[in-house]
């Protein structure tokens, strides 16, 4: 959910000016304790794991979102015995944020902050003792002209799908959140290059998935609370009902639902979980929901709130018989048993 960790300075200076009319930033105190309560079972020692995908039955990456300065990484994670392997960008700076593996399970693009607006891209392979391992394939950098603060990426058949949060000018893009305004859309890279699809506008597009065949697309509307699909093309869009909360990331399940995970705040309250304190968490209420990809029929998984294991989810993942939360604040993931 966060903005892009280079601007965090501008953001937390910036942004209370912007927004002094509309009432004051503050959240609810972050979460020192690292005990389960609710129905949720936390595993700390993590960095703001922001987004995550399932590698295999053993394994998972998480994207370790750095605040300020260079520092993010991705990591293997296996909950069996909570083996933790940081696999390390050979960059100057990386600053990670969404994820997304490919179908067959041999690359990882990661949207990175880290010198500029880029999406890279890994190839996926494993050492003698089957641990992960990444390889930098490339790197795409956005286009300048699209004046965009992404902040997920998705694979599709020919290249990928990634969003556009807001404008760069986060001031700007802040202040359409106040005052209910589009402030971003989504964009696809092939062979033939970068383009937006038609009629993707939205307030503050987030996380995003594809269908197998790349012929639709659906995209979290963090600023409305919902759920939007549309065809590549940009035909037959429509729209989830209210969520409950303002959704993040995107994953899919095992039956081939969509599971997105959320916070339960305003955009003026979510800016209270950028900068907490060390070995905390973020404090926010969280809402998982399944979202059917056909009908966008909404089904409540979770609802976290009052937070008091996890809070300020940003995604939400099937893994082994369990669904495991992240957060872009704190940390610490979280998982429930899978229903």
């Amino acid at each position: 959910m966060a903005p892009r960790t280079g601007r965090r300075l501008a953001f937390s200076v910036l942004i209370p000016a912007a927004i002094g009319l509309a009432g004051c930033i503050g959240g609810p105190d972050p979460i020192a304790t690292c005990e389960p309560a609710d129905g949720l079972t936390p595993v700390c020692g993590f960095m703001n794991p922001e987004d995550l995908v399932r590698l295999d039955a053993d394994w998972m990456l998480v994207s370790e979102m750095s605040q300020s300065g260079p520092g993010g990484r991705i990591t293997a994670f296996r909950p069996a015995d909570d083996t933790r392997v940081k696999l390390h960008f050979e960059g100057t700076s990386f600053r990670p944020h969404g994820i997304d593996l490919s179908r067959d399970g041999t690359r990882l693009a990661v949207v990175d902050h880290g010198e500029g607006e880029t999406i890279e891209e890994f190839e996926v392979s494993r050492d003698a003792n089957g641990v992960p391992r990444l390889t930098h394939l490339r790197s795409l950098a956005i286009p300048e002209e699209f004046d965009a603060n992404i902040n997920d990426v998705a694979y599709t058949p020919s290249g990928f799908v990634f969003t556009k949060m807001m404008s760069s000018n986060q001031l700007e893009g802040m202040w359409g959140f106040v005052t209910g305004s589009d402030t971003g859309q989504v964009y696809t890279w092939s062979a033939a290059g970068f383009a937006p699809v038609p009629h993707s506008s939205g307030a503050g597009p987030n996380g995003v998935a594809a269908s197998a065949d790349g012929r639709r697309f659906y995209f979290s509307e963090w600023g409305r609370s919902r759920i939007v699909a549309i065809d590549a093309d940009g035909g037959n869009r429509a729209v989830s009902a209210e969520l409950g909360f303002s959704p993040d990331n995107l994953t899919w399940t095992a039956d081939g639902k969509l599971l997105v995970a959320g916070q339960i705040a305003s955009p003026t309250e979510a800016t209270a979980c950028f900068d907490i304190p060390p070995h905390t968490t973020c404090g926010l209420g969280s809402g998982v929901a399944r979202v059917d990809p056909q009908t966008l029929e909404v089904e409540t998984v979770l609802r976290h709130q009052p937070a008091m294991v996890a809070g300020g989810a940003s995604v939400a993942l099937e893994h082994s018989g369990r669904i495991w939360i992240g957060t872009f604040g704190g940390d610490r993931l979280a998982w429930m048993p899978a229903p």
